[in-house]
């Protein structure tokens, strides 16, 4: 479940699924890519409302201090939907010689 997106609804009806992106994919760099390319791509076609975004990770053994951006057009078209963001950090490892462990 690395990026599920979200609108949500009612009291009475639960959240709409918009979109499910990076299914195996648990490394910041390609989901925020995949993530931003969404928002550029989809932003005109869904109606402004409430929306949430959870992006789920798992930590880097070898991460330093640098990590992926989340520009500021892409910060804009989220605020344009009223899209909040959640980052859900899932134990076991990621990274380019190493096998996830969730």
């Amino acid at each position: 479940m690395p990026i599920m997106i979200y609108k949500l609804t009612t009291k009475d009806k639960p959240h709409e699924k918009i979109a499910l992106l990076c299914d195996d994919e648990w490394l910041h760099t390609p989901q925020v890519d995949a993530f931003s390319q969404w928002l550029k791509n989809n932003v005109a076609s869904e109606s402004t409302g409430e929306y949430i975004t959870d992006i789920g990770f798992s930590w880097r053994r070898v991460a330093s201090a640098s990590g992926p951006v989340l520009d500021v057009a892409a910060m804009r078209r989220m605020v344009d939907l009223g899209m909040q963001l959640f980052l859900s950090e899932y134990p076991g490892f990621a990274g380019e010689d190493e096998t996830i462990r969730p």
